[in-house]
C-alpha cells in the first residue's frame, strides 16, 4: 500500500491508494494530539482533543478552535448543524453542563435546566438541541431551543425509569428509554412525551436497543442480541427494523445517517469504521482508507453536500500510541437538483425560500420523507434523497399548484426542474371560482389595508390589482398534480 503525506497548518492530509469503493476516499487527521471526532455538518467537525478532553471545533485542515469556557475542566462537543455546536463541559463543583456554542468559547451557553444536577446536549438540527438531564436520581430526555428555560422534557410516563435523547432532525428526536423490567429500548419522539414510539423489534429476545441518529424518517442504532451489539436501522416503527450486522462479525453499531448512507463500525479481528447503504453486506470499509499505522477505527457522524460525503470519527495510531480524530472525504451520494420556476412571479427576490420537498414511494404513494430545501437566487436547489432508486418528488408552495416529478437515482444524480403554475389563492390545488372570490375581496388592496390578503397578491408586487386578475384568468381551470 502506497501513501502520500502532506502537512498543512499542522494537520496531516493523507491520501491512500486502495482498490474498490474505498479507493474514492481520502482522509484528514484533524488533530495530532489525542482526539475523538463526534459530529460533522456544513464544513465543521466537532469532538474533543488533548489528554484533558478539550471541547473542540475543526474546519478541515485549519487549526483547532478551542471551545472551553472559562472555569471548565473538561469538555466534549457531540454535534453541529454547521453554525452552532452542542456538547457538555465540566465545571467544578457544578459537574456536567449541557452546552451550546456558536463557534467560539466566548459564545458558550449553559443549557442546564433549572433543578437538574447534571446534563448533556447530544444532538442539534436547525431548530432544536437534544440531550438529557438528571433530576434527582433519574435521567430525563428532552430538548432545548437555545436557552436553559426552553427545556422540554420528553420523558414518558408509566414504568420508564430513565430516558436519553441522542439526535434530532426536523422535530423528531431519537434515543433510548429504560424500563423497570429491563435495560432499555430504542425510541422515537415527535416533540412530546406522549408521542414516543418504542422502536424495539416486536418479539425480540433482546432487552436492549438504542437509536443514535436520525435523518428524515430513518433512524439508526444497535440492538443487543446474544452477547453482541448488532447495527440496525428503522423507518419509524418497530416493524421496520432492518439488521445491518454483517455475517460473521463479532460486533457492530450504526451511529450516523445521511440519505441512504449509514456509518458506524464493524468488529471482526479488530474494529473498523464502515459505511453501509442499507444492507449488511457490500459495505465500504473506511478503515481501508487509513494508513497501516491505524489498527482500530470508528465512524460516528456523516454529512453530505453536492460535492462530497464527509464522515467523522477516530482511529487508533498504534505506532504513535494515540487516538486521532479523523475526517474521511468521499464521493457524494446521488442527489436531486434543478431549478424551481415560480410562474408569474414579479421578481426572484420574492420567491418562497426555503421550499418543502416531499418524497413519495412510486406506486403506493406513501410519504417517505419531507425535507426543507433552500433555494439559490435563481431558484436552483439540491437535495439528497432519503434513499436511492425511483421516488416521486412533490412541491406545493403558497399560491402555486402542486407539481410532482419522478426522480430515479438508481444510476446516480438526476436533474429535476419544477415549473409551477400560479393562481391558487385558497391553496386547494386548483385555480377555480374560490380563488376569484378571494382575489375580488382583496382587489385594490395593499399591505396594511383591512381587505389585504397576501395570497391574492399572485405576482408578489405588494398590491392586488389587474395584474393578479390576469394571472388567475390565464390559469383558470388548471389543477395541480
Amino acid at each position: 500500500m502506497n501513501n502520500l503525506r502532506r502537512t498543512c497548518a499542522g494537520t496531516a492530509i493523507i491520501l491512500i491508494l486502495v482498490s474498490g469503493a474505498a479507493a474514492q476516499w481520502s482522509y484528514v487527521v484533524l488533530s495530532s494530539s489525542p482526539a475523538f471526532g463526534y459530529g460533522v455538518a456544513g464544513g465543521q467537525q466537532v469532538g474533543n482533543a488533548g489528554t484533558l478532553l478539550r471541547a473542540s471545533l475543526w474546519y478541515g485542515n485549519s487549526p483547532r478552535v478551542d471551545l472551553m469556557p472559562s472555569g471548565s475542566t473538561e469538555g466534549r462537543v457531540y454535534g453541529t448543524n454547521g453554525t452552532q455546536q452542542v456538547g457538555t463541559v465540566q465545571i467544578d463543583p457544578l459537574g456536567d453542563r449541557a452546552s451550546l456554542w456558536s463557534g467560539t468559547a466566548a459564545s458558550w451557553v449553559d443549557l442546564s435546566p433549572a433543578g437538574s444536577t447534571a446534563s448533556e446536549a447530544r444532538g442539534i438540527d436547525a431548530h432544536q438541541q437534544v440531550g438529557y438531564a438528571r433530576f434527582g436520581g433519574d435521567l430525563q430526555a428532552g430538548y432545548w431551543t437555545g436557552s436553559p428555560a426552553s427545556w422540554v422534557s420528553l420523558h414518558p410516563s408509566g414504568s420508564y425509569t430513565s430516558s436519553m435523547a441522542f439526535a434530532v432532525d426536523q422535530g423528531k428526536q431519537v434515543g433510548r428509554v429504560s424500563l423497570s423490567t429491563g435495560p432499555g429500548h430504542a425510541c422515537l419522539w415527535t416533540g412530546t412525551p406522549g408521542s414516543m414510539v418504542d422502536l424495539h423489534p416486536i418479539g425480540s429476545t433482546s432487552n436492549l436497543s438504542t437509536a443514535f441518529a436520525i435523518q428524515g424518517n430513518r433512524q439508526v442504532g444497535s440492538i443487543f442480541i446474544g452477547s453482541q451489539f448488532n447495527a440496525c436501522m428503522w423507518n419509524g416503527t418497530p416493524a421496520s427494523y432492518v439488521s445491518l450486522h454483517p455475517p460473521g462479525a463479532l460486533r457492530s453499531e450504526a451511529l450516523g445517517v445521511s440519505g441512504d448512507m449509514q456509518v458506524g463500525y464493524v468488529t471482526t479481528d479488530r474494529r473498523r469504521a464502515v459505511l453501509w447503504k442499507g444492507s449488511p453486506t457490500g459495505y465500504t470499509s473506511l478503515a481501508a482508507v487509513l494508513s497501516s499505522d491505524y489498527t482500530s477505527s470508528i465512524a460516528r457522524g456523516i454529512w453530505q453536500d453536492s460535492v462530497h460525503t464527509y464522515v467523522v470519527g477516530e482511529a487508533v495510531n498504534a505506532v504513535l500510541g494515540t487516538t486521532h480524530a479523523i475526517l474521511w472525504i468521499g464521493p457524494p451520494g446521488a442527489s436531486i437538483s434543478g431549478v424551481v420556476n415560480f410562474g408569474d412571479l414579479s421578481d426572484r427576490m420574492f420567491q418562497p425560500n426555503p421550499v418543502t420537498l416531499e418524497f413519495y414511494e412510486v406506486g403506493t404513494g406513501v410519504l417517505v420523507e419531507t425535507r426543507s430545501v433552500p433555494l439559490g437566487t435563481n431558484g436552483e436547489y439540491s437535495a439528497i434523497p432519503p434513499r436511492s432508486g425511483p421516488l416521486l418528488v412533490s412541491l406545493f408552495e403558497q399560491t402555486w399548484l402542486r407539481r410532482t416529478m419522478l426522480a430515479d437515482t438508481t444510476s446516480g444524480s438526476v436533474t429535476v426542474d419544477f415549473d409551477l403554475v400560479n393562481g391558487d389563492c385558497d391553496h386547494d390545488n386548483e385555480v377555480a371560482i374560490g380563488d376569484y372570490a378571494l382575489l375580488s375581496t382583496a382587489f385594490n388592496s395593499s399591505p396594511g389595508n383591512e381587505n389585504w390578503n397576501p395570497n391574492a397578491d399572485l405576482n408578489r408586487d405588494d398590491g392586488v390589482d389587474i395584474g393578479d386578475f390576469a394571472i388567475l384568468s390565464a390559469n383558470y381551470g388548471e389543477v395541480g398534480d
